[in-house]
Parts: structure tokens; C-alpha cells; sequence
């Protein structure tokens, strides 16, 4: 009468415990697959932006009309724009405007 007591014990506390633990478990995992997945989609679709961005920064010529633009400035205002590196600030503003542009339609 024992035996039959801890055999129906038994199974209560797999239906009662381990069972919707593992349904836990499975949640967390799809959960974190999706999540990873999810993830790693985004950086592919930022990798490709960037590279359409960079091939129409490439096609529009936009650093070289930027350096034309500088070259039309006095000689010390240049200077002092090349010494604070706004030229290189500028095209890091420039590009990621454009990624950020490019990223709207991925």
C-alpha cells in the first residue's frame, strides 16, 4: 500500500512540478534564441546600411567637394578649421546621417 501511495505521490509531483518546469525552461529558451536572433539580424542590417551608405558617399564624391568647399576659404581660417579637425567631424556627421537615412528603409 506504500509502494502505490509514493508511485501516485510520484506522479503528482511530476505533473505538479516538473512538467510546468519544463515549459519554463522551453519559454526561456525560445525566448532567448529569438532574442539572440533578433539581435544579431539588427547588426547584419547596420553592416549592410553602412556599406550602401558608404557606396553612395563614394558615388556622390561628398569628401572631395567638402575638400574643394575648404579650399575656397582664406588661407588661416582653413588652418585653424584643419588644426580643430572640424573637416573630419564634419564627414563623421555626414556619415552617419546618411547610415541613419539608409537604415529607414532596412
Amino acid at each position: 500500500a506504500n509502494a502505490i501511495g509514493d508511485f501516485f505521490s510520484d506522479i503528482w509531483s511530476f505533473l505538479d512540478d516538473d512538467v510546468p518546469n519544463f515549459f519554463e525552461r522551453m519559454l526561456a529558451y525560445v525566448v532567448e534564441k529569438i532574442t539572440l536572433m533578433k539581435i544579431a539580424a539588427q547588426l547584419e542590417a547596420l553592416k549592410l546600411a553602412w556599406s550602401v551608405a558608404k557606396t553612395i558617399m563614394e558615388n556622390f564624391q561628398l569628401a572631395s567637394k567638402v575638400l574643394s568647399a575648404a579650399n575656397g576659404l582664406p588661407q588661416d581660417v582653413k588652418a585653424a578649421l584643419v588644426d580643430m579637425r572640424f573637416f573630419d567631424g564634419f564627414n563623421i556627421i555626414i556619415q552617419a546621417l546618411l547610415a541613419r537615412y539608409v537604415m529607414r528603409f532596412i
